[in-house]
């Protein structure tokens, strides 16, 4: 058991859910200091943080980027390197400089990518005899037009093999399979996948070496358009809990993953993407849980929220959830669910983040109006991965 006290350098402290893990390692009496391209994230306000260090953009100077990492571990004897985001690419891409100097949590960078891909994931799992929607890639607008040819069983969902938040996704009807106006090629390849009605549920999960070390699973009840979950609950899904754990062991993954699954009309769950990094599942588990565990030692039962935890992020719920509201009983449910959750960002032994959040959507706000960009696009623009050599 490794009990001495760990000098932790987190990457992407711009999202909530490092936030979450900072303040795990903090209040275990770990030193966490922070590295970020964006010059307001959310950790900088933190008590947890020790040092917030400004580095240049992964996906714009990867090689930068690697170097500056390179020079902040070796001056503060960093123990452990821990990306969340999706800066985590371009760590693996330089991993094995990295992890001559520190512990880097990430898997290599080709197993990353295969599951980043939405295309090579479902192959995979497939190759391994484990249940997946149908699913074929297009490269073409002529791939597409070939696959309504031969005559939809279903309506499809098309989304580019590399995007997050669910922010270019389309519909396509079975009785009217109409192209949307996108661009398909080999450059730029899209997937067509089984559409799937039913219950909606993400998971979150710390793996070493094949082994589940902490695993959440809640369902979407809320979320920020058609994008990110806004309210978290734990729910006990086994079959789903099944299908990871065989899954993360056939591919011998170490790190921390995310599936999202669908419920079909027959009660069979099927995956229908992969994020190989940290996301909100996080929120679920409390600083008493020794939630650190999972990272720097080996349990023998994975770690599991308490059934009671109820989390939110404030403001998406106020500015997403509150306007989806459409009849007297859903406002009840938003009300409850309101009532009863704790705010993600706020901590009374840590209440920056929460007072200061204005400051980094400011940031964010102004970065979208001189790029042109979506807000939620202008949170990963320096740091996504979208095939680039």
């Amino acid at each position: 058991m490794n009990t001495k006290k760990q000098r932790i350098l987190i990457t992407g402290t711009r999202a909530p859910c490092a936030l979450d893990l900072a303040r795990h390692f903090h209040a275990a009496g770990h030193e966490v200091m922070s590295a970020e391209s964006l010059k307001y994230p959310l950790c900088r306000f933190s008590k947890s943080i020790s040092q917030t260090f400004y580095v240049p953009p992964p996906r714009q100077n990867p090689q930068d980027y690697s170097e500056a990492l390179i020079k902040i571990i070796r001056k503060n004897k960093i123990d452990w390197l821990i990306p969340t985001c999706e800066e985590i690419y371009t760590i693996a891409k330089y991993k094995d400089r990295l992890e001559a100097i520190c512990k880097v949590f990430c898997d290599d960078f080709d197993k990353l990518i295969k599951l980043h891909d939405k295309w090579r994931f479902m192959e995979w799992a497939k190759a391994l005899n484990l249940q997946v929607p149908r699913t074929w890639r297009l490269e073409s607008a002529e791939d597409f037009n070939q696959l309504v040819q031969q005559g939809l069983f279903c309506d499809l969902i098309l989304k580019p093999v590399f995007s997050r938040f669910a922010s270019a996704i389309h519909r396509i009807y079975k009785e009217n399979p109409l192209m949307p106006p996108i661009i398909i090629s080999r450059d730029c390849p899209w997937v067509a996948q089984q559409f799937l009605d039913g219950p909606h549920f993400c998971t979150y999960s710390v793996v070493q070496e094949g082994k589940i070390q902490a695993h959440a699973t809640y369902p979407v009840n809320m979320r920020a358009g058609q994008g990110a979950c806004i309210y978290f609950e734990p729910i006990e899904k086994k079959p789903i809990e099944n299908w990871i754990a065989r899954f993360v062991e056939k591919i011998q993954f170490t790190g921390q993953i995310a599936f999202d699954f669908i419920q079909d009309a027959t009660g069979a769950y099927y995956p229908i993407e992969c994020n190989p990094r940290a996301t909100s599942g996080i929120h679920l588990f409390e600083t008493d849980q020794k939630f650190d565990q999972a990272f720097l030692q080996t349990r023998s039962q994975p770690l599991v929220p308490q059934a009671s935890t109820k989390k939110m992020i404030g403001l998406a719920m106020l500015f997403f959830g509150l306007p989806t509201v459409r009849n007297f009983k859903s406002l009840q449910k938003w009300i409850r669910s309101f009532y009863h959750a704790r705010d993600v960002l706020f901590n009374w032994h840590d209440p920056g983040p929460f007072f200061y959040q204005g400051r980094t959507f400011l940031h964010i706000w102004k970065l979208a109006r001189r790029t042109g960009k979506s807000l939620l696009e202008v949170t990963t623009h320096d740091i996504e991965w979208n095939g680039e050599a």
